[in-house]
């Protein structure tokens, strides 16, 4: 994580905005022995900054974005975003290292996880859904639960 002094005061609202959407669903987890209460939470834990470049290329949701990270070799990243309203957003996004090359546009702060392929792909087919974390209600909240797998996430260390 970035010493405190480089986080931008959008990087502050996002982890503040996520922590008080986690929060109230922490306790229940716990006692549950759950990993994360919440995709909120998961994000905080597993999650690392992503810096937004001027024009990224459009995506296409959460599936567009899965292409073109595979179709371009790039890294697929789920998480949150703080868009240029203060509002926090579900968001994917592909990038090359810190750099998001795919993706949304016009957002602040971008805190997400990175997504091996394989992994990804075996999610949405049980699932159905487009998207890995946010989709979790769809896939029986699997990973809030159980947390990931082995060889889930990618190393960016």
């Amino acid at each position: 994580m970035c010493p405190d002094e480089l986080i931008s005061e959008a990087d502050k609202h996002l982890l503040a905005e996520l922590d008080r959407r986690a929060a109230p669903t922490r306790a229940q987890a716990a006692a549950g022995l759950w990993v994360y209460g919440s995709v909120e939470d998961l994000v905080i834990q597993a999650g690392r900054w992503y810096l937004p470049t001027v024009a990224p290329l459009p995506a296409g949701g959460f599936s567009g974005v899965a292409r073109q990270a595979r179709e371009r070799r790039l890294q697929y990243v789920e998480g949150f975003l703080l868009d240029i309203n203060y509002e926090l957003r579900e968001g994917a996004w592909a990038t090359n290292g810190d750099l998001i090359v795919v993706g949304t546009s016009g957002g602040l702060a971008f805190w997400g996880v990175p997504l091996r392929a394989g992994f990804a792909d075996l999610v949405r087919k049980r699932s159905g859904s487009a998207s890995v974390l946010h989709g979790q209600r769809l896939d029986r909240w699997h990973l809030l639960e159980f947390g990931f797998p082995r060889n889930a996430l990618v190393d960016t260390t």
